[in-house]
């Protein structure tokens, strides 16, 4: 046997102790089957369960970023629409707000176009915006 040559001693004993203990050299005993080892539906079940939650967990996430993002439009609009005195205006009006909270110099023209009518925020939509401009 090759261990004889390698280990020798106390530690020779162990490790045959350890081989003798963890499977069974008589074939016949079951030892092997008598564990649970999930099958081919069990795991297809567990990971789908699994991937649900952790896409579950990412949406949570991304709606809150979200309404953080359209309270933030709602909050400029409403300051940029309502002028410095902060008093809201009669009628509707178009403003202008940052898309990021970065500089001016940092947003490059990327703004958003906001409708502020009375406590009412809405988003202007334009088709063909440069889309097919030459």
């Amino acid at each position: 046997m090759f261990l004889n040559g390698v280990v020798s001693g106390i530690g020779k004993l162990k490790i045959l102790n350890l081989l003798v203990r963890s499977c069974s050299p008589t074939p016949g005993t079951g030892y092997y089957y008598s564990r649970f080892r999930p099958g081919l539906g069990s795991v297809l079940v567990f990971l789908a369960i699994l991937s649900s939650g952790i896409q579950y967990a990412i949406q949570l996430i991304n709606r809150r970023r979200d309404l953080q993002r359209i309270e933030r439009f709602v909050r400029l609009g409403k300051a940029a629409g309502y002028g410095p005195k902060g008093i809201p205006t009669e009628g509707k009006r178009k403003v202008r707000v940052p898309l990021t909270e970065l500089s001016e110099e940092a947003n490059r023209g990327r703004m958003i176009d906001l409708l502020v009518d009375g406590s009412d925020v809405y988003m202007v939509r334009h088709l063909f915006s440069g889309c097919f401009a030459a």
